[in-house]
């Protein structure tokens, strides 16, 4: 029988039957039952070590190309692919953020106290936003009746681009919109098309493919910078 290896491994337990391992953001995630033994769990790991080395190199050889976030003045940021300098101002009477030609433009009160966590709090709020306005805009120009949302809205996550609930609502991650925008157009006729199909079946692809022929290039985008997009120390992608 195989020894343990040494890798680092966070261990997430739940009401599930069953193991399953999730390379994420660099990172490797186990997901077990409550109660399973650890011995079990490192022999689970042991033996996926080769497939888990592979996703983890592909990963960290992304997130190494760029720096951490430190979201100050000078930074670049991504909007629809293209990318913005982030500029940010001491001294204003309200903090507030806005986008406009010239990029991200930080204007903090000087009773702020921690500068970096306001600003990336504020260019957030912006990236919602501007999300929100160009989702808005879509769904309203969208006149396929079958795929028709109850509701569209913006969220904030790190593990997925969109969801798609039972009660026809869909919401999307504002990081998406750092992608090309045919990218997020993609990944938004991704979510509709499951308001007919709940599922990857063969005719939910046929549907994709229907409304939007080159989704493959936006799943390979994906693919490729999704590890950094998604994760909230980096935000950002290499071109």
């Amino acid at each position: 029988m195989k020894e343990p290896i040494d890798l680092i491994y966070s261990i997430h337990r739940s009401r599930r039957r069953s193991l399953s391992i999730k390379v994420v953001q660099g990172e490797v995630r186990v997901n077990a039952p409550h109660g399973l033994a650890e011995r079990e769990i490192q022999q689970f790991v042991s033996a996926k070590a080769n497939w888990i080395n592979r996703h983890l190199a592909r990963q960290q050889q992304q997130l190494s190309k760029l720096a951490e976030r430190l979201w100050e003045n000078g930074e670049t940021l991504q909007y629809l692919g293209e990318t913005y300098p982030l500029w940010v101002h001491l001294g204003a009477k309200q903090s507030h953020c806005e986008f406009n030609d010239n990029g991200f433009q930080v204007a903090l009160s000087n009773r702020v106290k921690q500068p970096q966590k306001n600003t990336q709090k504020l260019v957030e709020d912006c990236y919602k936003a501007l999300a929100k306005q160009w989702l808005d805009h879509f769904i309203h120009s969208w006149q396929v009746a079958e795929l028709q949302p109850s509701s569209h809205d913006i969220a904030s996550f790190t593990g997925k681009w969109g969801s798609c609930s039972a009660t026809r609502a869909i919401r999307m991650s504002w990081r998406l919109w750092l992608a090309p925008e045919y990218v997020v157009r993609y990944v938004v006729i991704h979510e509709l098309c499951h308001l007919k199909h709940f599922n990857h079946s063969k005719a939910f692809w046929q549907l994709v493919e229907q409304h939007d022929p080159n989704y493959p290039a936006a799943e390979a985008w994906l693919k490729r910078h999704g590890i950094t997009v998604l994760n909230p120390h980096y935000t950002a992608f290499a071109n």
